[in-house]
């Protein structure tokens, strides 16, 4: 039996944040294969309009039977499920710009499965209803305007940071999860996910 690809997604570090948790975990994921699946995983730069031609192109290539866009939220307190993707996104001096033609995409992920099966793995998971309107609502846009064309599931997911980024940081007012915990959180998500 032929397995199911999946696409993870993450993000190289930006700003202030000299590790980004989310591409660390694409890039560890990248070659995994279950029974049933593999996982092919890559880092997006933080670049607006670059990261979605790397996008569209891995997409192409791989022609996924899933997609699992990951960014981080320093703020998140669990496993944050996006809900909505916005066609919009903000430029530097706060300029709006349309991404494509579709007002607004739902996950296709069963986020409800989703967050059930995380709680009972002890897994903190809650839903947003979207994404921002930086590059993490971008990719999240881009990545459920591929999935439905295709007529494949697809989301985004924002993740904490791991307790030893945090430590690495000194920055102890962020919430932070165990680093293992999280890649068991993306294995979950992406077993619910394909069923």
């Amino acid at each position: 039996m032929r397995k199911k690809k999946v696409l993870v997604t993450g993000f190289s570090p930006f700003l202030d944040f000299k590790v980004n948790p989310s591409g660390e975990i694409a890039r560890k994921l990248d070659g995994f294969k279950s029974d049933t699946y593999e996982v092919f995983g890559i880092e997006l730069p933080v670049l607006h309009n670059e990261a979605r031609k790397i996008l569209e192109q891995r997409f192409s290539e791989i022609n996924p039977d899933l997609v699992v866009g990951l960014g981080l939220a320093a703020n998140a307190t669990g496993i944050r499920i996006e809900r909505v993707a916005l066609n919009r996104y903000y430029r530097s001096g706060e300029v709006e710009e349309r991404i494509g033609e579709v007002a607004a995409y739902e996950t296709s992920l069963p986020y409800e499965r989703i967050r059930e099966a995380l709680w009972n793995k002890g897994i903190p998971a809650y839903y947003s209803f979207n994404a921002g309107t930086y590059l993490c609502n971008e990719v999240f846009y881009t990545i459920a305007s591929l999935c439905s064309r295709k007529g494949i599931r697809g989301g985004f997911i924002h993740i904490p940071f791991t307790h030893r980024q945090v430590i690495a940081m000194k920055k102890f007012s962020y919430p932070s999860m165990q680093e293992g915990l999280l890649i068991e959180a993306i294995k979950t998500i992406i077993e619910v996910s394909l069923v």
